[in-house]
């Protein structure tokens, strides 16, 4: 269709075609949403944004990564070594 030949079907039929085609993954999307059934419990709910006042907070997590990732490669080195 965007090549440099002259497309083989009309240019209407194309956009059609796509269109029918876009359309049913839509509704195979919601088709699949619809029938899926619901959880059998309720979702647990966290309060305080989600226990991250609990958990240390975001900061002190970005702190700790690098710290857990060094200790991981001295492990790993002091283990081929």
């Amino acid at each position: 269709m965007w090549g440099p030949d002259p497309a083989p079907i009309p240019i209407g039929d194309a956009r059609r075609q796509f269109l029918m085609a876009v359309a049913s993954f839509i509704a195979f999307g919601f088709l699949v949403k619809a029938i899926t059934p619901e959880p059998p419990a309720i979702r647990r709910e966290y309060p305080f944004d989600g226990l991250v006042k609990e958990l240390g907070g975001v900061e002190e997590n970005k702190v700790l990564y690098p710290c857990i990732v060094s200790n991981l490669l001295s492990i790993h080195l002091f283990t081929l070594g």
